[in-house]
């Protein structure tokens, strides 16, 4: 009897056998981003970004591309390294740690981060760079892909704020220097964008003050010659 049942329970997980595991769909993003760089198939590449990521020729991504293919022979190929997901905190978001590796040699050259987001049921990549600390708010869900500090409104606190550092704007340019403020509001952290005057060539250039707000006022973080996501995010 035992092994009439035996034989039984056996016939039926060979008739009825368990359902194909679904790939995980940021690990197939990325497996289709590798084998279409390496292919050389930009067109593949641009199918699974967001129109604002692969935005023109211009762009990052498509620099990279170009980049990687050089001038009548390839610079370098890609190697996925990891896919991390933020499953546990904030759901349909990945970063995919990709290598760069020398065509010539395929020894490593550099690494960069992509990332991932599901928009409308369709995962997709919307950002990449070599930010840990981008990686790190992107995966905890306090920004997205495609951050820009540029695009963030302004805050009147700093303003107030910029209003009494004008003795210390007034150092860096005599006069037609401005002053305008970016704030993130989920972050509590903003930069105030002090633009000097065109220098002889007619090219002005941002001395940009980075802050964290706290419970006890405004905390200076960084200050750099231009406003950068790496920068705002903190050191």
């Amino acid at each position: 009897m035992r092994v009439s049942l035996m034989m039984f329970a056996l016939g039926w997980m060979i008739s009825f056998p368990l359902g194909a595991i679904e790939p995980d769909p940021a690990e197939a993003l990325t497996a289709r981003l590798v084998d279409a760089f390496n292919a050389g198939d930009s067109a593949a590449i641009e199918a699974d970004c967001t129109a604002s990521f692969w935005a023109s020729e211009d762009g990052p991504e498509a620099e990279l591309i170009r980049e990687g293919y050089g001038s009548g022979s390839r610079r370098w190929l890609m190697r996925q390294e990891e896919v991390r997901t933020a499953a546990g905190q904030v759901p349909g978001r990945a970063a995919a740690t990709i290598v760069l590796l020398s065509a010539e040699k395929k020894t490593p050259v550099d690494a960069v981060y992509f990332y991932a987001q599901e928009l409308d049921g369709t995962w997709v990549w919307t950002g990449f760079n070599e930010d840990k600390d981008f990686r790190r708010a992107f995966l905890a869900g306090l920004i997205d892909g495609s951050f820009d500090p540029a695009t963030l409104p302004s805050d009147s606190g700093l303003e107030s704020l910029g209003d009494r550092l004008e003795p210390l704007f007034s150092l860096l340019g005599e006069g037609g220097y401005s002053v305008e403020n970016r704030w993130d509001e989920r972050l509590q952290r903003g930069a105030l964008v002090v633009t000097l005057p065109p220098d002889e060539y007619g090219d002005a250039e941002s001395a940009v003050l980075y802050f964290r707000k706290t419970d006890e006022g405004w905390v200076l973080t960084g200050s750099a010659y231009g406003l950068f996501a790496s920068a705002f995010l903190g050191y």
